[in-house]
């Protein structure tokens, strides 16, 4: 067979598509298992849960792993490998690769509210799936837990950024961790069993519906690229420069309005795109160069009702704001702040910034109305009297309304300037 023109020294191009190739980008990387033993000039590559073939101009054995630059889309998709050795980033080629497929955990947490509900037609969703959906969803943290210290600390740690580091703990000590409540390993789970409901058949054809399932809905018209933006905004990655933005409740999506095909493609869709952007959350908390000057973001699922709220977090250690107070005599350069954004029905966008140093906390809160500041106003000295109570000393007490100033944090890698 003649190797096609377009295809270089070290490259390969797909011969086989999938509606996963229509949303590659130039420049994104996707990681590649050949599957077969090379028959002349095409092999079988396993990218993420499906088969392609690839003609392919460079030697490959049945089992090696590659990482591939995608250099081109159309016609059809052309690759190639990652260079190796030094030069290679890693943390570069995952960066590339997840910022195309993130997305807000909002569309999710809509989806599985939604698939959940009294209204949706929960017997077409098979027991796995439905059985997943309900242990992610019941994993969340309670509306009426966030005030108790120890349920909030725990959640915070099965925010799924620690997940693999817990696992090596694990391996390390012999001692299995708890993941019931962990919400990167739920995301896996339900991610697990959406896909054999989720795999198109080889005409590209959505799977049959059940016996006794709903005939199928009339399925809703292709999204434009503005519609989808709208949808997903706002989309800040969550890298080390970035900022917790508030994020309010969206309706619940049920298993009503559109057939159970195109429910199940969306569901698995926002499943990845939550399980991207925890990966970018993890990118984002890797050390720097400075290894005092730790950042930790954090997206929390606060389930309220029948829906869930989402809480964004930035916990971080400031290096500079240690050193600024160890030069008037203190040998504490323990300074901490958390910067937290939420959107809560009856009380609208709100941040907070809270501020540790030595066994000191300052708190300082902002909100979009001024009648959400006047509603937490009279509450600021509650909250003063019960952090006293618990033995903290506390500083500044402040509500003010509007946004936090812009905050300028120190970039530790070189990361957002390659993407600049």
């Amino acid at each position: 067979m003649e190797i096609d023109s377009r295809i270089t020294t070290n490259a390969l191009r797909l011969t086989t598509t999938s509606p996963d190739t229509g949303g590659w980008l130039a420049g994104q990387v996707v990681s590649a298992r050949a599957v077969g033993e090379p028959r002349g000039d095409l092999v079988a590559l396993q990218i993420g849960n499906r088969i392609y073939q690839a003609q392919i101009s460079f030697a490959v054995q049945q089992g090696d792993q590659l990482l591939l630059e995608v250099i081109r889309t159309k016609p059809t998709p052309v690759l190639q490998p990652v260079a190796a050795g030094a030069s290679a980033d890693p943390v570069k080629a995952l960066l590339l690769t997840e910022l195309p497929r993130q997305s807000g955990l909002t569309p999710l947490l809509a989806r599985l509210a939604g698939s959940l509900a009294a209204d949706s037609r929960l017997t077409e969703l098979s027991p796995a799936i439905e059985q997943a959906a309900r242990r992610l969803f019941g994993a969340f943290l309670d509306s009426t837990q966030v005030r108790e210290l120890g349920q909030l600390r725990s959640a915070l740690a099965n925010a799924g950024t620690l997940l693999e580091a817990r696992l090596a703990e694990g391996a390390r000590t012999g001692q299995t961790p708890s993941l019931e409540r962990d919400l990167k390993a739920g995301l896996l789970r339900l991610l697990q069993a959406l896909v054999p409901e989720t795999a198109a058949s080889p005409s590209g054809s959505p799977p049959a519906p059940r016996a006794g399932a709903a005939p199928p809905m009339p399925q809703a018209p292709p999204q434009t690229l503005p519609q989808a933006m709208a949808q997903t905004l706002p989309l800040l990655p969550p890298l080390a420069a970035s900022q917790p933005q508030a994020q309010p409740r969206r309706a619940s999506v049920v298993l009503q309005a559109e057939t159970l095909a195109n429910f199940l493609s969306q569901f698995r869709g926002e499943v990845e795109s939550s399980l991207a952007r925890i990966q970018l959350q993890q990118l984002g908390s890797l050390p720097g160069e400075h290894l005092d000057n730790r950042v930790w973001l954090l997206e929390l699922p606060i389930r309220h009702g029948a829906g869930a709220d989402l809480w964004q977090m930035r916990i971080e250690r400031d290096p500079e704001d240690s050193k600024r107070s160890t030069s008037g005599g203190s040998n504490d350069r323990n300074v901490w702040s958390i910067r937290l954004a939420f959107d809560l029905p009856g009380l609208g966008p709100m941040h907070g910034h809270l501020r540790q140093q030595a066994d000191q906390i300052s708190i300082r809160l902002w909100a979009e109305t001024q009648s959400t500041v006047a509603m937490l106003q009279p509450r600021l000295a509650e909250l003063r009297g019960n952090l006293l109570a618990a033995g903290v000393t506390v500083g500044d007490i402040h509500c003010h309304q509007g946004s936090p100033p812009e905050h300028a944090p120190v970039v530790r890698h070189s990361l957002l300037d390659d993407l600049a």
